[in-house]
């Protein structure tokens, strides 16, 4: 559940810089990455879905294909 929510909050992320035209100055999906885990510290167990997110990252980076249910 942790990573799902870090996952919105990273769309949440591509939303505001559109909408607000902000300016990045690396790769947007990193600047959404960081901005996600930023906004994930505002849950008490922010520290824990930062985690969880960067074990989802590290499967991405294992696997060729989609990640499928019994991955996670």
């Amino acid at each position: 559940m942790h990573a799902f929510l870090h996952t919105l909050l990273h769309e949440f992320a591509h939303v505001l810089i559109d909408h607000y035209s902000l300016p990045i100055v690396e790769w947007e999906e990193d600047a959404t990455d960081d901005l996600a885990t930023l906004f994930s510290q505002t849950f008490d167990d922010g520290q824990t879905m930062a985690i969880h997110a960067a074990g989802l990252f590290l499967l991405q980076s294992l696997t060729r294909g989609p990640i499928e249910q019994a991955d996670l």
